[in-house]
């Protein structure tokens, strides 16, 4: 389920993981790096898409330096924003390789249309979908209609039952839909 360039990612714990998981003062940290973050988000999204479980997270970041997409500071920074997000129990099991993960898989409807989750997590009694939001909430209304709707397409799909969770990562709120 979890995979490194083909190797096994989720076994082992490594260094990364163990500072992820200090607590941190949300509050102190979370206004900086919203700031910092909101020029980055698609970024950040990208890297999101790449990762299946929270060891992965570490290698998915030093690959986004490398290829010149986020310099050091933006690195250590987006690893703090999403250790501070996997804090909570939700977001944390969505990253603990415990399901079958869909980072921005295609959905080709009857129709012809195409949507596009941000992350689906297949578990053996229940489907998970998540989108990830970096702007404000302002736009709250349409974005849990859209998760509502993949929601309901997963439940057309035969996933029973089917929770879908918006993150919105400059503030770290997490919304169940």
């Amino acid at each position: 389920r979890c995979l490194i360039d083909g190797r096994a990612g989720c076994g082992s714990r490594n260094q990364g993981e163990k500072e992820m998981q200090q607590p941190m003062n949300p509050d102190a940290a979370q206004q900086e790096m919203a700031n910092q973050l909101s020029v980055k988000g698609s970024v950040l999204h990208a890297v999101l898409s790449k990762i299946i479980c929270s060891e992965e997270i570490d290698a998915v970041l030093e690959n986004a330096l490398y290829e010149g997409l986020i310099n050091q500071e933006e690195k250590h920074l987006m690893r703090k924003h999403i250790g501070l997000g996997i804090q909570d129990e939700r977001v944390s099991a969505w990253f603990d390789g415990s399901g079958d993960v869909l980072n921005e898989a295609e959905i080709v409807l009857a129709s012809g249309e195409t949507k596009r989750p941000d992350r689906v997590i297949i578990y053996e009694n229940k489907a998970v979908v998540v989108d990830y939001k970096f702007g404000t909430h302002e736009e709250e209304k349409k974005h849990r209609k859209q998760v509502g709707e993949y929601m309901e397409i997963l439940s057309g799909m035969g996933y029973s039952p089917v929770e879908g969770y918006l993150w919105y990562l400059n503030t770290n709120k997490i919304m169940q839909v």
